[in-house]
């Protein structure tokens, strides 16, 4: 039976915050696995009470799509940075330091950072793809793949 108790603290310890929740609100659970559920929401800093009231957003349960996230990041890393390359050739060392910054911040968009995103768009002085990449990514804003830490941040 205390394998059986492992097993379920070992479950709940590796789920997201919003699936125990999830689980919790349906009220499924055997008497059993409720006091190891609940525990777990309190490791969390959550308590049973606020985690059947936590209203939880299923706005992002469908996938919204990141192919233009991807499209253009892969753009800004070659195009951009060979479109510098030869507008600046006159001016290496300006454009080296231009593609530096470019290829970094095309990077982390290629690794979902909404903040290198924000900051790719805002500097690439194109008003239509303000207004493009402005409503693409306030679709995207909330959205979990935007929004989780570094999985090699958070494991040891």
């Amino acid at each position: 039976m205390s394998t059986d108790h492992s097993d379920l603290r070992d479950r709940y310890s590796r789920m997201e915050t919003e699936e125990l929740i999830e689980l919790f609100q349906r009220g499924t659970l055997t008497e059993a696995a409720r006091p190891f559920l609940e525990s777990e929401l309190r490791s969390r800093g959550i308590s049973p009470e606020t985690a059947a009231n936590t209203k939880i957003e299923t706005e992002y349960r469908k996938d919204v799509g990141f192919q233009w996230w991807v499209v253009w990041a892969w753009l800004g890393l070659t195009l951009g940075n060979v479109y510098t390359l030869v507008a600046l050739r006159d001016l290496m060392a300006l454009a080296v330091i231009l593609i530096a910054v470019n290829s970094v911040l095309m990077v982390m968009i290629l690794k979902f950072n909404k903040y290198a995103f924000l900051i790719a768009t805002i500097l690439s002085l194109n008003p239509l793809l303000w207004i493009i990449n402005g409503i693409y990514l306030k679709r995207r804003w909330r959205h979990p793949k935007v929004n989780t830490q570094s999985v090699s941040a958070t494991k040891n």
